[in-house]
């Protein structure tokens, strides 16, 4: 049996104009974009096998994917099917892939995380439950170790050892009850990630507006990339022990669930 699994592997291309589309390394064994494949579907897998073993922990097992605000970033428009059956954000051939697939391919794939944690039990039919965390920013390495991102993260970002505040998030997901998680709306298919920022509290009525929501104005991109400075540099004055904060309108989209972990249980099939 197994108790506790944490769905935390990740990675993000650079954005200072040294990644090429199409390039090799941007291309995972399966054929599809790097970053969707880690980030995202090789959780589904891993979580997906070992369900039967979650499913007999006593109480029920639990997993905990650490997912990110950064998908407010995106509307789930790349991870929906297309005719031919393909979705935009799994697209390793630039002539496929969407506009801003680079900018993009990090939110996407914490959305697609996002959308999987809140359907993971009623797919399944597993005695399993899932719970969404956000880190903020953490010192783990993930913007690199040079450039100017890189140096911010060092100097700002929560400090992940030894049980720094950028691994509270996650240790309440795991070990908070359920009664508790679904109170705050965190359990399941609940509207809620664990986080501990209050930074984003402030700003949350605003990512709700139409003229954030709608892509045609060109202004979720950016607005977005200047929140994530804005918490980066503020996250510390606003750490909080446990709270439970709304995600996007569009990680609630139930019917977008449920197509989406079809179409990844298809991709995964021969593995399970």
């Amino acid at each position: 049996k197994i108790d506790i699994l944490l769905n935390n592997a990740g990675l993000t291309y650079k954005q200072d104009g040294s990644v090429e589309l199409g390039a090799p390394y941007m291309k995972a064994k399966n054929g599809m974009d790097l970053s969707f494949t880690v980030n995202y579907l090789s959780h589904f897998l891993l979580t997906e096998k070992l369900l039967d073993n979650l499913s007999n922990a006593s109480p029920e097992g639990r997993v905990v994917h650490l997912t990110s605000t950064f998908h407010w970033k995106v509307n789930g428009s790349a991870l929906c099917p297309l005719p031919d059956g393909s979705i935009l954000a799994s697209e390793s051939d630039p002539t496929r892939q969407g506009p801003k697939h680079l900018e993009r391919a990090y939110a996407n794939s914490k959305l697609a995380q996002m959308w999987y944690s809140r359907c993971m039990r009623k797919k399944s039919g597993k005695d399993c439950s899932s719970v969404l965390a956000c880190p903020s920013w953490a010192a783990t390495g993930i913007a690199g170790e040079e450039g100017g991102l890189a140096h911010l993260v060092k100097n700002f970002a929560f400090p992940v050892s030894p049980c720094g505040p950028g691994i509270t998030s996650a240790i309440n997901a795991i070990l908070r009850t359920d009664e508790e998680l679904k109170e705050g709306h965190a359990l399941d298919d609940g509207k809620c990630f664990v986080a501990n920022s209050r930074l984003l509290e402030v700003f949350a009525p605003f990512l709700k507006c139409n003229w954030f929501t709608n892509y045609q104005l060109g202004c979720r991109d950016l607005t977005l990339d200047i929140l994530s400075m804005i918490i980066l540099v503020g996250q510390r004055f606003t750490h909080s022990t446990f709270l439970m904060q709304e995600t996007s309108i569009e990680s609630q989209e139930e019917v977008k669930w449920d197509v989406f972990y079809d179409w990844s249980r298809k991709h995964v099939e021969e593995f399970l």
